[in-house]
C-alpha cells in the first residue's frame, strides 16, 4: 500500500505543510494543511479520515476539504478518532448556515454557533422571528464577509468576521510574460454571472485588445453543452462578432489554481454586484488582482489590488479592460497588493484558530 506524505511539519512555512498522510487512495490520516496538496478529484476520493488528535495542526484542512467535496459525494465521508477526541468536539455544535440552524432544539446542552453563508438583503416578519429564535439560542456566530455581519448586528446576535479560506497559505505568484495580456472568468453558467456583460466589453473594446495582444478567458462553458441555452447564445456572439482570436473558451477545471496562474487578471462581472465570492479569494490568493463589479470594499480596494466597477455596464467595463491590456505593467503591484490583502484576511491557520476560539467560548465577539 503506498503511503504519501502530504506535510509532516509543526507548523507552516515556504514549503512547510503540517501532518496529513494520504494512505492509498481512500484513507488520510490527519488532515494538516498538507492537504492543500491534493487536486478535488483525489480530495473526492478520500473515504475514511482518522484523527490522531485534535490540535489545529492536525486537523485544520478537515473542514475546507470536506466543503469542497461535499457536493461531489453521493456518502459521507466517515471520521474517526479516540472518544476524547470526539469529545472534544461534541460539546460545541457548529451550524453551516441560516437553513442549518432549524436544528437547534435538537441540541439543548451544546453551546451553539453559527456560520452566516447567506446575504440576506430584505426584510420581512418571518426573517425578524428568525432573527428572535436565532438570538435567543446561538452563542455566537462567524460572518464571511462584512455584509453577513451587518444582518447579524442588526438582529444583536454576538459575532465575528471569519472570512473563508484557500487551501493554501496566499503569497504572491509571478505573473505570465507578456504578450499576451490574459483576463480571466470562472464562472457558472447562469444569466446572473454576467456572460453577455463581459461579452460585449469585449466587442466594445475589440480594437484596443487587439492592438495590445489581449485575451479573455471564459472557464465553465462547455461548448459540448449544445443543449444549455447560454452556450448556444455564447457561440452565436462570437460566431456574428468574430471575436475568437480574443475571446477563449474553456470548459470545468479540476485545477483552478493553474488555470488563474496563467491569467494576468481575474474578471467578475456578475449582475448583483457581491464583490466577496469564492473566486475573488482564491485571485486574490494567488496574487492575481479582479476587475469586479460592486461597491462593498471589503476585498478589493479599488485602484490598488484591483477595480470596481458599477454592475450591469459593459462600457465601464470595457474600459477597464482596455485600460488593463494597455498599462499591463501595473498588474504586477496590483498582484502583490492582492496577495498581501489576502494574506491579511484569509489565511487558513489564523481563520481556524478564529473558529476554534468561537467555539470554545474565547473569541471577542461584536454586539
Amino acid at each position: 500500500m503506498k503511503v504519501r506524505v502530504l506535510g509532516c511539519s509543526g507548523a507552516i512555512a515556504k514549503d512547510c505543510r503540517t501532518t496529513s498522510f494520504l494512505i492509498g487512495d481512500s484513507i488520510l490520516l490527519d488532515a494538516g494543511t498538507g492537504v492543500g496538496d491534493l487536486t478535488l478529484e483525489e480530495m473526492g476520493k478520500i473515504d475514511h479520515v482518522l484523527l490522531t488528535h485534535s490540535h489545529l495542526d492536525h486537523i485544520a484542512a478537515l473542514p475546507l476539504m470536506l466543503d469542497a467535496v461535499s457536493s461531489r459525494r453521493s456518502t459521507p465521508v466517515q471520521v474517526h478518532a479516540l472518544p476524547q477526541t470526539l469529545a472534544a468536539w461534541a460539546e460545541t455544535v457548529c451550524f453551516n448556515g441560516f437553513p442549518c440552524a432549524s436544528l437547534i432544539p435538537f441540541f439543548p446542552e451544546q453551546r451553539k454557533v453559527l456560520i452566516a453563508r447567506e446575504v440576506v438583503l430584505e426584510e420581512s416578519p418571518e426573517l425578524d422571528a428568525t432573527g428572535v429564535f436565532l438570538r435567543e439560542h446561538l452563542h455566537a456566530a462567524a460572518a464571511i464577509g462584512p455584509v453577513e455581519a451587518r444582518q447579524l448586528a442588526r438582529w444583536g446576535i454576538p459575532h465575528r468576521i471569519i472570512y473563508n479560506s484557500p487551501m493554501k497559505p496566499p503569497r504572491f505568484h509571478p505573473l505570465p510574460p507578456t504578450p499576451p495580456v490574459r483576463f480571466g472568468f470562472f464562472s457558472e453558467l447562469r444569466p446572473q454571472k454576467g456572460h453577455d456583460i463581459l461579452l460585449n466589453a469585449c466587442l466594445e473594446a475589440a480594437t484596443a485588445l487587439r492592438a495590445h495582444r489581449a485575451e479573455v478567458h471564459f472557464y465553465g462553458v462547455d461548448t459540448t453543452r449544445t443543449d444549455h441555452p447560454l452556450v448556444g447564445q455564447i457561440l452565436d456572439f462570437l460566431a456574428h462578432t468574430g471575436l475568437e482570436d480574443i475571446v477563449h473558451l474553456h470548459g470545468w477545471t479540476d485545477n483552478v489554481e493553474k488555470a488563474m496562474l496563467s491569467m494576468h487578471c481575474i474578471v467578475k462581472p456578475d449582475v448583483i454586484g457581491q464583490p466577496w465570492s469564492r473566486d475573488i479569494i482564491e485571485a486574490l490568493s494567488l496574487g492575481r488582482p479582479v476587475i469586479a463589479t460592486g461597491t462593498e470594499e471589503g476585498f478589493i480596494r479599488h485602484g490598488e489590488n484591483g477595480l470596481l466597477l458599477p454592475p450591469g455596464n459593459e462600457y465601464a467595463l470595457a474600459a477597464a479592460l482596455a485600460r488593463m491590456a494597455e498599462h499591463h505593467q501595473v498588474l504586477e503591484l496590483a498582484g502583490r497588493k492582492a496577495a498581501a490583502t489576502a494574506a491579511s484576511l484569509f489565511h487558513p491557520i489564523r481563520n481556524a484558530a478564529g473558529i476554534e476560539s468561537l467555539l470554545t467560548g474565547q473569541a471577542r465577539c461584536h454586539a
